[in-house]
């Protein structure tokens, strides 16, 4: 599905979003209106810091992530008429913003976030025996 960047906003945790419309049409007037979003969280030691210390292997995790990991969700609306296609790509937008925006923003979103893709990367290792 091709993708056009539709723009990017700073976070109140310093992350940026990056905001892009992959809608197409589908048949005829019809179109699958679809937003993404996606948010490229470095793997920084600066997110883990308790009283001034480390508080994980940091070196450990960006062996296994590497740099960075993104977080990405898609919204759409199937079948949408071509007249309403703006308003409903707006409305994915507003309703985004209004839920997981403030989620994403939170100061402690980067560190969960990379908590969470590390767990998932030693429980799949685990899972096929390559640990």
């Amino acid at each position: 599905m091709e993708e056009k960047y539709v723009k990017s906003e700073k976070l109140a945790n310093s992350l940026a979003l990056e905001i892009y419309d992959q809608s197409r049409q589908v048949a005829g007037d019809r179109w699958l209106v679809a937003l993404t979003v996606r948010v490229r969280v470095p793997v920084e030691g600066g997110f883990f810091r308790e009283g001034g210390q480390t508080s994980v292997d940091i070196d450990a995790i960006r062996k296994a992530l590497g740099d960075h990991v993104v977080f990405e969700q898609k919204r759409e609306r199937h079948f949408v008429d071509e007249n309403d296609k703006d308003t409903v790509w707006n409305d994915l937008y507003e309703r985004f913003t209004a839920g997981t925006g403030n989620y994403i923003a939170h100061p402690e979103f980067p560190m969960k976030f990379i908590v969470k893709q590390y767990k998932e990367y030693l429980a799949k290792q685990a899972r096929y025996g390559t640990i």
